[in-house]
């Protein structure tokens, strides 16, 4: 499974929280993990410089060859596609990540092997590649496009007529196998880009797919409501993620602070001597 991570070029505080705490875990159980975040460029030289010794440091940056913001995020996401693509195994996992998200991995694990097959030999090893697309953060089937015009994700309806989006996951988090990675990819070079990534990517494209909805699922707790999203402060036992909401202009927060303080509370155990190894940086 490897993590792909939309990241802000000014984000380097998040970062290095992604890799001190769920990032760290390199193995769990059978699986095995890696992570990359997705960048742009600076008009900076100076600052170019910073990403490239980062990159030095830890390895793990996909930087664009584009100036990067906010409204770069839908070629974040089809670079990272990209390179799932031409890069990893077409049975290994592609998660899509934001930046500002914790990530409880064996609970996240734990949900995945729901979908082993029952008769499998024990010490077989899963062959993901048939899963659908897990909505692990927020799973929406019948969500309404904004239409107020100082939302972050207004859509007038000139655009976008109808009333509703098509099913899809918010881009939070969500999992996919990387050979249905591969298909959206193909998809994407063909379909009009939209700037809400996680309807286009999870909504259209994958509808573009022809197998109608069955092909996305929700994970736990991912169909709870927007309030429950944003002020329920206790996590159920088997949760998958945390957003810590630190890309909306009106909701400040220190979300470096909050990554490290959450996980504490969660205390994941990544002990060298149990089910995780772990490389510390």
């Amino acid at each position: 499974m490897v993590h792909l991570v939309k990241s802000g070029l000014a984000n380097k505080d998040r970062r290095n929280a992604i890799r001190n705490t769920w990032g760290a875990i390199k193995a769990y159980g059978k699986f095995r993990f890696g992570i990359v975040f997705i960048l742009g460029l600076s008009r900076d030289k100076l600052k170019n410089d910073e990403i490239l010794r980062e990159n030095d440091q830890f390895g793990d940056i996909l930087l664009l060859n584009q100036l990067d913001s906010a409204g770069l995020v839908p070629e974040k996401v089809v670079a990272g596609m990209q390179w799932a693509t031409m890069t990893l195994n077409a049975n290994a996992i592609y998660t899509s990540v934001d930046d500002d998200m914790l990530v409880h991995v064996p609970n996240l694990v734990a949900h995945i092997k729901t979908y082993d097959k029952p008769t499998a030999p024990k010490d077989s090893i899963p062959c993901y590649g048939d899963l659908p697309i897990i909505c692990t953060y927020s799973y929406q089937d019948k969500d309404v496009p904004s239409r107020r015009q100082e939302s972050k994700w207004y859509m007038p309806r000139e655009w976008y007529p109808n009333d509703t989006w098509p099913c899809y996951c918010r881009g939070g988090m969500y999992v996919v196998p990387v050979r249905l990675v591969s298909q959206l990819f193909e998809v994407s070079r063909r379909t009009e880009s939209l700037y809400l990534d996680d309807v286009w990517v999870t909504g259209f494209m994958r509808r573009k797919l022809g197998r109608g909805d069955v092909n996305i699922m929700p994970a736990p707790h991912s169909e709870r409501n927007d309030f429950q999203l944003i002020h329920d402060q206790k996590d159920p036992e088997d949760v998958i993620v945390r957003h810590m909401w630190g890309n909306i202009a009106e909701k400040p927060v220190n979300v470096t602070d909050l990554i490290y303080d959450r996980y504490k509370v969660w205390d994941v155990d990544i002990s060298p001597n149990g089910t995780c190894v772990v490389y510390k940086h």
